[in-house]
């Protein structure tokens, strides 16, 4: 069995992988397993990256554009990229193409993480959707997202919005996708959801229909966030914020992987008006994380209640 198919009951929220600053490479050709390592990037560049990779909060991936032909892919030179810090009320994100990979060694990333990204590229605002096509990772990832890469091919308005991507994370929920700037990971798409989520980003807005989170959040963030979404069908995509009431405290969700019992969630919209939030783990039924393993027990979030709250700005 696909691992797709064995997780099928899995809800999508809360399974966002949590990074803070997302950086994708332009890699041309064929990806292996591990494709940072295992791919025709220059010397030393894999290790590199993985080193990257390795610091808290920050994801690297690969990504290729899916309209070139194999030769076209095999003799580019030039690399595109996209550094984007997702934060809410702090995105922000530089792309273009970068001649010699190996500056990205003189990145600060501490500064990154803040927020205050290198003067490299340019500015950019515009939504980019990658997919995540890496089949010698996993077969539900490369089958499926295959047939929404070959859909769109061809579409010209699309081209320069959505490429195939290295892993993700959760090939249970493939095809799997990460929009940029914001670092919403999605899960089971198809191709009109593909295009939709595209066509709203545009206009600043987002469905939770295929969301699995917000990356910068913790997990259980990310299913509070969610649960108010769905719940009072919040569109915008930079509305919502998650925020930790805690010893008469206001903590930032961001700053916080763990989650304690005294803890009050609240989630707060822009235009001031906010809402405590009940969450709570439980142990989800065996199912496999990927094709070829055994079956895993794992811990997700759940949504119990949605409280008003007082307003926190007039």
């Amino acid at each position: 069995m696909y691992c797709s198919q064995s997780a099928l009951t899995e809800p999508l929220d809360g399974t966002a992988p949590r990074k803070r600053v997302w950086l994708v490479i332009e890699q041309p050709g064929t990806w292996g397993h591990d494709a940072l390592l295992e791919s025709s990037l220059p010397t030393g560049v894999g290790e590199l990256l993985k080193n990257i990779a390795a610091i808290e909060d920050v994801g690297v991936f690969l990504a290729r554009r899916p309209d070139l032909v194999s030769h076209e892919r095999r003799t580019s030179r030039r690399r595109r990229f996209w550094l984007s810090h997702t934060a809410v009320g702090g995105v922000r994100m530089r792309s273009g193409s970068i001649d010699d990979i190996q500056d990205i060694e003189s990145w600060d990333f501490s500064a990154i993480l803040r927020g205050e990204l290198p003067p490299v590229g340019r500015r950019s605002a515009d939504p980019v959707l990658f997919l995540c096509a890496n089949g010698k990772r996993d077969t539900c990832c490369a089958m499926k997202s295959r047939s929404i890469i070959d859909s769109l091919r061809g579409n010209r308005e699309y081209t320069s919005q959505f490429f195939e991507s290295s892993h993700l994370g959760g090939h249970r929920f493939a095809p799997t996708g990460l929009l940029l700037p914001w670092g919403i990971s999605l899960g089971r798409l198809d191709e009109s959801s593909a295009v939709s989520v595209l066509e709203q980003a545009w206009q600043g807005k987002i469905d939770p229909t295929h969301i699995r989170g917000r990356s910068a959040f913790a997990h259980w963030a990310q299913t509070a966030e969610l649960g108010v979404r769905k719940a009072l069908n919040i569109e915008g995509i930079e509305h919502l914020d998650v925020v930790v009431l805690h010893n008469n405290r206001v903590l930032p969700a961001i700053t916080r992987s763990s989650f304690e019992s005294d803890d009050v969630v609240q989630v707060r919209h822009r235009d001031g008006r906010s809402w405590n939030v009940t969450v709570r783990p439980y142990e989800l039924e065996p199912r496999l994380v990927s094709c070829g393993k055994e079956p895993e027990i794992d811990t997700a979030w759940k949504v119990l209640d949605i409280k008003d709250a007082p307003k926190w700005h007039d």
